[in-house]
């Protein structure tokens, strides 16, 4: 029983983990998308961005579809995708592996509660999604000529941020509750400086 519990606690503890590993690479495209942003509100890095403007509005876009298209995957409504959701659902049902298993329930259930009742994760959930079904993952003939109709329905900076800042708390409590860590090569955009090295000047 105890050879049994070990190995189940080992395997999802590496599943957390590697859910951690997507929320980081998304993490750190939206930090790297900020920067871009930020850059162009000085007149420096207006002119920086002046030097190759096609070569840093084509990372500036992709990056937005990137992060898009992944944190939508995290909400998939697929049962059969890897998404919060099932996660949620797995550790619930293996509550007893963790060593607090009341506090970590509790938590789980404000996750849930907070999907469902802030609006602005209720809004921006399903606009994710949108974009990913008609934009990203296929080419939807009601919206190839026209896709800005699927973006009339506005995912701001705002809310992947908070969608995020979420994801990170509810991991790593996750991760506590099993006297687990993120795994060791994880690396924060944020704490490089390689734009400024990029450009050579501050």
């Amino acid at each position: 029983m105890g050879n049994q519990q070990s190995y189940m606690t080992k395997n999802l503890i590496k599943e957390i983990q590697t859910y951690y590993e997507h929320y980081l690479t998304i993490r750190n495209e939206v930090d790297l998308h900020d920067e871009l942003f930020t850059m162009t509100l000085k007149e420096q890095g207006i002119e920086n961005w002046n030097r190759a403007p096609f070569f840093f509005e084509l990372v500036f876009n992709a990056l937005s579809d990137s992060f898009s298209m992944s944190l939508a995957r995290l909400f998939d409504k697929s049962e059969k995708a890897k998404s919060m959701m099932s996660l949620i659902t797995k550790c619930k049902k293996n509550i007893s592996l963790f060593q607090n298993p009341q506090d970590i329930q509790l938590k789980l259930e404000a996750f849930e509660q907070e999907l469902m009742s802030d609006q602005m994760i209720c809004d921006a959930i399903p606009a994710l999604r949108d974009r990913r079904d008609k934009l990203y993952a296929h080419n939807d003939k009601k919206y190839f000529v026209e896709p800005e109709k699927v973006l009339q329905q506005p995912v701001h900076m705002y809310q992947i941020w908070m969608l995020l800042d979420k994801i990170d708390i509810l991991l790593n409590a996750l991760l506590s509750g099993l006297s687990a860590t993120i795994p060791s090569q994880s690396k924060r955009y944020r704490d490089h400086s390689d734009l400024k090295n990029l450009l050579g000047r501050n």
